[in-house]
């Protein structure tokens, strides 16, 4: 994996997973119903959804692949296994430039 990439995503899905737990903090106080009808409620879930797309898309580069597989983040959990289970193009380059 490409480390930069590889710490940027560290450092996103500690932010995304962060603020999911806040969120789910606050659904339990029933407070989710004003994070969806109070402006500043959408401006945090709106940062809860970038930081997932920043996350994805670092993830995605740190394997050597395009940023654009950022946009299975749109299937969720689901787009995020895949990303997950992709190999890494990396090590195989890594591989090619050794020999």
């Amino acid at each position: 994996m490409i480390q930069s990439y590889q710490n940027s995503a560290r450092k996103a899905g500690f932010t995304f997973l962060l603020l999911n737990l806040i969120a789910l903090i606050l659904a339990r106080q029933h407070i989710w119903l004003w994070l969806r009808i109070n402006p500043l409620g959408k401006v945090f879930l709106a940062a809860i959804i970038i930081s997932a797309f920043v996350w994805y898309y670092n993830f995605a580069k740190a394997k050597g692949y395009s940023g654009w597989l950022s946009l299975l983040g749109l299937l969720h959990l689901v787009g995020f296994i895949i990303i997950l289970l992709l190999p890494d193009k990396t090590k195989q380059l890594n591989s090619t430039v050794k020999q």
